[in-house]
């Protein structure tokens, strides 16, 4: 059976979301690496 291509770009997607997240935070920019998150999630959600 094939790989889950979906799934896997869904991954790679949140890691570099998170990986932004933290490059922002340690650059002190807390309000916009927690809007970045909250945008990042909204793919997860309620559905």
């Amino acid at each position: 059976m094939g790989e889950n291509v979906i799934k896997n770009k869904s991954f790679a997607f949140a890691l570099r979301m998170v990986k932004m997240f933290q490059f922002l935070q340690n650059k002190k920019e807390f309000v916009l690496s927690k809007q970045i998150l909250k945008s990042a999630d909204f793919n997860w959600g309620d559905g």
